[in-house]
């Protein structure tokens, strides 16, 4: 059948539906087998594999994107009821999945629904299908293509200028393949500004290309233009009401603000991302931005002893991160979190008539405990000395685990 290959092309992009935090060999492993059933062409034991997944979690994979390739497999064997029952669990769970959507309109046609077939296959458009030449070569729409409706969906979002916004971004993606960033994030803003100019501006088309184009000037090194590529693109995102792309696009734009040295700028964006990863519970990025938020505020101190405010503000984020164990795991970044977490024991310890002696011993205790999973001997040294003896004359009782 016709477009198994292009689908499959999709729903390879999916995996990054598996959450970050989970175990790479676990993804590995879950891929492998995956991979060698489809090679085999043994689309039952694939099948099989992935409702066996679905059901028991063993690779913490992603429901809806087990879901959708699930269903997206029930298809191409033909069997439209439960090819329909799983892409209907999985577009429940993700709305704006314009591969899904696609697939219903797929099914429906193929049921002999047109009506049906053409109100998925407008969601699958409005949220950013923009593969024009397969679907209109989709021997599975050949009897909606022969519907006048059709015709009137064909002319609202895929006019000339549409057409030309898509063969920029392709032409840009032909440049990104071979490593020629700037020629390609020339094509995709190119792109973006063609979709701007037709009279149904396609939002998800315009706020994909100048993403992308962000991505090739990061890949470049040029973070400036980077910044006002992603920044181009947060109107749009907003305008769809994806409150995950947002999280995501103020997350990269304030990574970009962090290369340039705007440290203000990229806690201003840090700070959306984070509250808005709160709003929808993902602990994982929560974490990882406040750790960066207090990095932010720490490279922004010159004192010796830290300036209240700012330090103040380095202690709450570097808490939250703690909170969400991000950084404590992570050995690369060792080196910079000992250095933070030592400069706010000693502005506490220089503090410590005015703040009292929890804040102090929060986070000596912290440090040393973190030098010693390490097996940072010379760290831990340092937290016994400046901490366990000023401890020893106002805390003795506390003061013991530091010196021993």
């Amino acid at each position: 059948m016709p477009g198994i290959m292009l689908r499959f092309f999709y729903y390879i992009f999916f995996i990054f539906t598996i959450y970050p935090a989970y175990s790479q060999n676990l993804i590995d492993e879950f891929n492998n087998h995956a991979d060698s059933l489809e090679k085999s062409g043994d689309s039952t034991a694939l099948i099989e594999f992935l409702i066996n997944e679905h059901e028991q979690g063993h690779f913490m994979v992603s429901k809806e994107y087990l879901e959708g390739r699930i269903g997206f497999l029930y298809l191409l064997k033909n069997e439209l009821d439960l090819s329909m029952r799983y892409l209907q669990m999985a577009i429940e769970k993700d709305p704006k999945n314009n591969v899904h959507y696609y697939n219903l309109a797929c099914l429906s046609a193929k049921k002999g629904n047109v009506i049906a077939s053409l109100d998925y296959l407008e969601k699958s458009i409005k949220t950013g299908w923009d593969d024009y030449k397969w679907l209109m070569s989709d021997i599975d729409l050949e009897n909606v293509r022969d519907d006048g409706r059709f015709k009137l969906l064909q002319k609202k979002y895929y006019s000339n200028k549409d057409l030309k916004a898509i063969e920029l971004f392709k032409k840009g993606n032909e440049y990104f393949e071979k490593d020629e960033y700037v020629s390609a994030a020339k094509y995709y803003v190119k792109a973006a500004k063609k979709e701007e100019q037709t009279a149904y501006i396609n939002q998800v088309w315009v706020a994909n290309f100048y993403q992308t184009a962000g991505a090739a000037y990061e890949s470049a090194d040029k973070h400036k233009k980077s910044i006002n590529c992603y920044e181009a693109s947060v109107p749009y995102i907003e305008s769809l009401n994806n409150i995950n792309d947002l999280a995501n696009i103020h997350m990269l734009i304030g990574f970009q603000y962090r290369e340039i040295n705007n440290l203000s700028k990229a806690t201003e964006n840090h700070l959306k991302a984070m509250k808005l990863y709160k709003s929808f519970n993902d602990s994982y990025f929560v974490g990882v931005l406040a750790t960066f938020i207090g990095r932010n505020y720490y490279y922004q101190d010159n004192s010796s002893y830290g300036k209240p405010v700012i330090a103040d503000s380095v202690a709450k984020y570097y808490k939250i991160a703690n909170t969400y164990d991000n950084w404590d795991s992570d050995k690369k970044l060792y080196d910079i979190d000992i250095e933070i977490i030592g400069y706010l024991t000693l502005y506490y310890l220089s503090n410590i008539q005015t703040v009292g002696v929890d804040e102090l011993l929060y986070w000596s205790e912290l440090g040393f405990n973190l030098a010693n999973k390490h097996g940072r001997v010379d760290d831990k040294a340092m937290f016994s000395m400046a901490v366990g003896v000023p401890l020893a004359i106002i805390m003795p009782n506390r003061a013991l685990p530091f010196l021993l």
